[in-house]
């Protein structure tokens, strides 16, 4: 069973959530289902500002979250991610400008690796289930093809960039041409002016190259915002979802309406 202290911190993050403002006691009480009075409330509140859970902007003001505490409080919400199924583009598109999180989906084309032709040790025609792509020839890269016949293209990108074989990465990079569908620019931007995030990670995020870049998780990118990547079915179609944003976003909202029929 949930704790006093445990349940009020819960709330204050969650109405902070809604605003973000300030909570007070008197506020917060009225969120309860249980019988506390003001003052026990601003107890509570004094032992979890004196935990680094809280922190009071002014001296008459009411509380809000530390990082510390939403660090803590999304990876109780969000983490182990699940596949998430959008039933709408626009859905997406619309919650993240309302909650003021960016996100990029990248939709997964199935196409796999079928066989390598070797052409008078002079080029390799790599045949995938849609299409072909020519690179120049080398023993080890035929070698390396071999063993990862079958393999879906995005995957055999990943794995490119993974042991260095970067031409090969760009040749597939350019076969792919993904669809990509993205929205909430403006948190990405404000990132990028406040210099919580560097060029290349703002023109990796535009461009959707970061979506290859990153493990599937919770990531904390700077001491107030979070990136989330996950694997997605958005219109019935596989996608790569990343979402962005800061702390005090309203990240569990963000999805629930993403995914609303």
């Amino acid at each position: 069973m949930i704790d006093k202290k445990s349940l009020i911190l819960e709330n204050i993050i969650r109405e902070y959530l809604k605003t973000p403002e300030p909570i007070g006691s008197e506020q917060l009480k009225t969120k309860l289902h249980i019988k506390i009075s003001s003052s026990t409330i601003r107890s509570y509140f004094k032992k979890l500002e004196d935990g680094g859970f809280l922190m009071q902007i002014h001296i008459s003001s009411g509380r809000i979250p530390t990082n510390s505490a939403l660090k803590s409080y999304w990876k109780s919400i969000l983490v182990p991610l699940n596949n998430i199924n959008i039933s709408s583009v626009d859905n997406l598109k619309e919650s993240a400008e309302d909650e003021n999180i960016f996100f990029i989906a990248k939709f997964i084309k199935e196409n796999n690796l079928v066989e390598t032709i070797n052409v008078r040790d002079k080029y390799l025609l790599l045949i995938f289930s849609e299409g072909e792509v020519v690179v120049e020839y080398s023993n080890a890269l035929e070698r390396f093809l071999q063993g990862l016949l079958g393999l879906d293209l995005n995957d055999l990108k990943q794995i490119c960039n993974q042991v260095g074989a970067f031409n090969l990465s760009k040749k597939i990079d350019d076969f792919l041409s993904d669809e990509i569908q993205r929205a909430g620019e403006r948190e990405l931007l404000e990132m990028y002016h406040n210099e919580m995030v560097d060029e290349r990670f703002f023109l990796n995020s535009i461009d959707g190259s970061l979506i290859d870049r990153v493990e599937n998780g919770l990531n904390f990118i700077s001491k107030e915002y979070m990136l989330i990547k996950q694997d997605a079915l958005i219109e019935e179609r596989k996608a790569k979802l990343i979402s962005i944003g800061h702390l005090s976003r309203d990240f569990e909202n963000f999805f629930n309406k993403a995914v609303k029929v």
